[in-house]
């Protein structure tokens, strides 16, 4: 009886750790905004997190399971090799960079075996949803944290990296809205308004076109329906764009420096594209690091220069998919590709998940700080997993 008392006390112990993850991260950001970054909290967070998935790792079928200790520990050994200089770093950023990969096979595993059910699951997201407005408008209204750009336009709280957090309120969003499409509960409605004051206090424009995208969802998705509650739905637009309009209003300041920034950078980039724009001239970064990854030696292309790369002068472009190659090289990038496209198959097409999955590879793309980000990986995660199990259950209702 020991053993099972155990993995169940590790199974709460993970799910629990998941659920304040916003707490963590902010507290997280207070401490590196002070320079303190040896071992900080969100480090030792996410190794506890990291040996939960792996005593865990047993829910997973068994070739997956051995398909994933041995990529994991494969990357591992050459990240430690690949640069004595910041061999450490690379292995930390490894870390971050298998946690969501195992959580989404665990999760999935223990969702699959009804060792935790749908709901509980769901729940962990909900708790998730609460506390991540929460920790940017409490601070908000004291007075409190950062902004999101240099030091005057928009605002995040006491979270440290800007798209990292902008990724995690826009998949709370999108959680949201999937839940008001089945059922229209006042809570639900509540966590939509403070996520979307959230993403208005934020103020990147990824955040705002995802919040725009999924009301626009959400909407024609109650014009889809035929069945009765049709006030219900009324109801909930109704609050959901007086939430909107007013947040707009009181957060009017905040987005007027927001707009006034890409207004500049506009000014200052004239003859450059709409896509160089939207991107915040990300695209522009790609030609000179691919043309220096490939002209490195052998060893380089096909290992990479090593996930701390970007932090020890290599060159960066803050785009997940181009920066993953760099850092692990072909040899690792398609390791890595293989893993999350196999997960993929457990995400059945709707008319939810096709757009939804749409925006999430957008935001990766061109966004970058999911993959291998802490808070962003996390939660990049948690929502493959619900759109997983979503997408299941209806398939299920439809036979």
């Amino acid at each position: 009886m020991i053993p099972v008392k155990t993995k169940v006390n590790m199974l709460h112990l993970f799910l629990g750790l998941l659920a304040v993850m916003p707490l963590i991260d902010s507290v997280n950001g207070i401490l590196l905004r002070n320079s303190i970054r040896l071992m900080n909290i969100g480090q030792i967070y996410r190794i506890t997190i990291l040996f939960c998935l792996i005593s865990m790792i047993n829910r997973v079928r068994r070739q997956q399971a051995e398909v994933l200790l041995v990529s994991f520990m494969l990357l591992l050994l050459v990240q430690l090799c690949i640069s004595w200089d910041y061999g450490i770093s690379n292995t930390l950023v490894c870390f971050k960079l298998f946690i969501p990969i195992f959580m989404m096979y665990v999760l999935k595993g223990l969702l699959d075996k009804k060792i935790i059910t749908f709901e509980r699951f769901s729940n962990v997201i909900e708790r998730i949803s609460l506390l991540t407005p929460l920790t940017i408008i409490i601070p908000y209204i004291g007075g409190m944290g950062y902004h999101t750009y240099d030091s005057w336009a928009g605002y995040r709280g006491f979270y440290f990296a800007t798209n990292e957090i902008s990724f995690t309120v826009s998949s709370c969003i999108m959680y949201l809205i999937l839940r008001l499409s089945d059922d229209i509960e006042v809570k639900y409605v509540i966590l939509l308004v403070l996520n979307i004051l959230g993403s208005l206090l934020i103020g990147t424009k990824s955040l705002l076109a995802v919040a725009a995208a999924s009301i626009f969802l959400l909407i024609l998705s109650f014009l889809r329906r035929k069945e009765g509650g049709k006030s219900k739905r009324i109801g909930a637009v109704a609050v959901i764009s007086v939430a909107a309009i007013g947040g707009t209003v009181m957060f009017k300041d905040s987005l007027h420096a927001v707009y006034m920034r890409w207004l500049y950078g506009r000014q200052q980039n004239p003859d450059t594209s709409i896509l160089f724009f939207l991107t915040s001239g990300r695209t522009s970064r790609i030609e000179g690091a691919w043309k220096a990854f490939h002209e490195g030696s052998l060893i380089q292309i096909l290992f990479g220069w090593g996930l701390a790369g970007a932090n020890n002068g290599r060159p960066n472009t803050e785009m997940d998919y181009f920066d993953l190659l760099f850092a692990v090289g072909w040899i690792g990038f398609i390791i890595l590709m293989i893993l999350y496209l196999l997960f993929l198959r457990h995400i059945k097409t709707n008319f939810w998940t096709i757009p939804l999955l749409g925006l999430i590879f957008i935001l990766v793309f061109a966004g970058g700080h999911v993959l291998y980000a802490g808070l962003g990986g996390m939660m990049y995660a948690l929502i493959m997993v619900y759109l997983a199990q979503y997408s299941q259950v209806k398939q299920d209702e439809r036979c």
